[in-house]
């Protein structure tokens, strides 16, 4: 799951084995830490399209795009879970 939290970009993922709050939170993507993105981003509630989303292409393999309101700019990069790199 990819989400937007007051300006920066995350990926969440999830298991079939229940995890500690620490476990997630180790395993959770910062997308603005790693493509050195600023938080400028704000979501508008009215706006009916997500401000980022993501596809599974295999198991290990997400497509992964987002939209920066703030420079009117698209970004988009597959992610690599298992070797946690673009």
């Amino acid at each position: 799951m990819v989400y937007n939290d007051d300006g920066v970009f995350y990926l969440r993922t999830f298991y079939k084995e229940t995890r500690t709050d620490d476990d997630i939170k180790k395993d959770e993507l910062n997308i603005n830490e790693l493509l050195n993105l600023n938080n400028h981003t704000m979501c508008n509630q009215t706006f009916p399209d997500p401000f980022i989303t993501c596809t599974f292409i295999n198991d290990d393999l997400i497509f992964i795009n987002l939209f920066l309101n703030a420079d009117c700019k698209h970004v988009h990069f597959f992610y690599d879970l298992k070797n946690r790199k673009i």
